[in-house]
């Protein structure tokens, strides 16, 4: 028998066990993805969604719908996945990155990867894709104090989003394959979680997702992860609301 059929057939019917040391891999993939799916299917296209009703004002259906949902992204995907850690590895979220940095160390390349983003949404936000995406509260109308509780929506759901991926997901392949396997498994991942909302997410999400992963693995932490995305995510809607004809923000009147 060839030496490579003999390894092929051996590996087809191995159905051991994995050994202990690489079941919080397998623990961490599965995670990622039942938190990811469970959010989505639940919070955009499930119970959380039937639950609101329109009978409200618009502006106030809006807020409570995105709002609500991006809250449950957060206990789902942040919340959920971190008593599970504990309970089942007695690890804690400051063990996947989720811990208060060294700002100063990292100030002076931090904030060109803060503002990137935000200048190349100043330029991708202008067109009618974007627009019918974003903003996801349909609101026509729009009060600072509304941008705020959308800014502070959004800083919710992606602390639970980026301790799911760049946290739980990241940091666990690293301790197990190295930094850049790492970063190839769990940006393939990342970007696939993006396919239900269009395929240019998912394409853009490979560079963004590398750069991120790269940050948080060299600080040991995903707190400029967090920022980043949100900035990436805050001004996405500034933006499309500033350019979309059919949306405006209330300016004060003067006295």
């Amino acid at each position: 028998m060839h030496p490579m059929q003999l390894h092929r057939t051996q590996f087809m019917t191995d159905f051991s066990f994995p050994p202990f040391a690489f079941t919080p891999v397998i623990f961490a993939i599965s995670i990622t993805l039942a938190g990811f799916y469970l959010y989505h299917y639940t919070a955009t296209e499930g119970w959380l969604h039937r639950t609101l009703t329109t009978e409200t004002s618009p502006t106030r259906y809006w807020v409570q719908r995105i709002f609500t949902q991006k809250l449950w992204g957060f206990v789902i995907m942040g919340i959920v996945p971190a008593m599970l850690n504990a309970t089942i590895y007695n690890v804690w979220p400051a063990d996947y990155g989720l811990q208060w940095p060294h700002l100063l160390n990292y100030l002076l390349w931090l904030l060109p990867a803060f503002l990137i983003p935000v200048a190349i949404n100043y330029f991708l936000a202008r067109n009618t894709q974007t627009h019918r995406q974003y903003p996801q509260m349909r609101i026509a109308q729009w009060k600072p104090l509304l941008f705020l509780i959308n800014a502070l929506g959004w800083l919710l759901y992606l602390t639970g989003y980026e301790y799911l991926f760049r946290g739980i997901l990241l940091f666990t392949l690293s301790a197990a394959f190295g930094a850049w396997p790492a970063i190839v498994i769990s940006v393939a991942i990342y970007s696939l979680a993006h396919l239900p909302k269009s395929i240019g997410e998912t394409l853009g999400a490979i560079p963004f997702g590398i750069i991120i992963s790269i940050i948080a693995l060299y600080t040991g932490t995903i707190f400029f992860a967090i920022v980043i995305h949100w900035a990436l995510a805050v001004s996405t809607d500034y933006f499309s609301i500033r350019y979309n004809p059919a949306m405006s923000f209330i300016k004060k009147k003067k006295r």
